[in-house]
């Protein structure tokens, strides 16, 4: 398999493993999931890496790893096994999510498709599959009520424009890069902190109990 098909494949299977995350109701899955979502990104890098020979994606690769395959899940995980409860009830039931899920992908390659860029990757999915995985993002954000399902959103969202920097402009310069890892890596920490302390106060991690500190 050359590196363009290798591309392409590894760009669908990213998408494919977002999608897994919107239909999980296991915490413990989604967690593993979003771990292998960073690593296959993190692949997907080094491929750009080696075609284009920009060495500085390499680092951005390793910092991948670091902070998201085992930071972030280690932080998550942690956190998890604090709380008390396993499972994602969710706003809307695994059926209507998948076809809101299949809604977004549509959009994104339709909008995404009849762009021309001249710099992008040869892979024709790499882009289409970034975009689709910001708007999945975001759609975990505002479905999920357990505060780690935000985190999980966020860290996709980030993810995704990983990805479209990579698509479009073969990554950042790398300062901008370290400041964009450093930002993910305390915010997973606050977050983690922050839904450590919902469970202490109220017993879960459902978001929806913020709404007693309303005065």
């Amino acid at each position: 398999m050359d590196t363009v098909k290798l591309l392409d494949f590894s760009a669908l299977i990213l998408l494919f493993s977002t999608g897994l995350l919107v239909v999980s109701r296991r915490l413990e899955l989604a967690i593993g999931l979003l771990a292998f979502q960073s690593l296959v990104l993190a692949f997907i890098s080094v491929l750009v890496a080696a075609t284009t020979g920009i060495e500085h994606i390499y680092l951005a690769s390793i910092l991948t790893v670091l902070v998201k395959v085992v930071g972030a899940t280690a932080v998550l995980i942690y956190v998890l096994r604090k709380v008390k409860m396993r499972r994602e009830t969710g706003l809307m039931s695994r059926g209507l999510s998948l076809a809101l899920v299949v809604g977004l992908i549509l959009v994104s390659y339709n909008t995404i498709h009849p762009i021309k860029l001249a710099n992008t990757i040869s892979s024709p999915n790499s882009l289409p599959v970034a975009m689709s995985m910001v708007l999945i993002g975001l759609f975990i954000m505002v479905s999920r009520k357990k505060a780690l399902m935000a985190v999980v959103g966020l860290i996709t969202i980030e993810n995704g424009l990983f990805l479209i920097a990579l698509s479009t402009t073969y990554g950042m310069p790398l300062l901008v890069e370290f400041g964009i890892f450093f930002d993910v890596a305390v915010g997973v920490m606050l977050m983690g902190f922050f839904a450590f302390h919902i469970n202490t106060v109220f017993e879960t991690i459902n978001t929806d109990e913020l709404n007693r500190l309303k005065g």
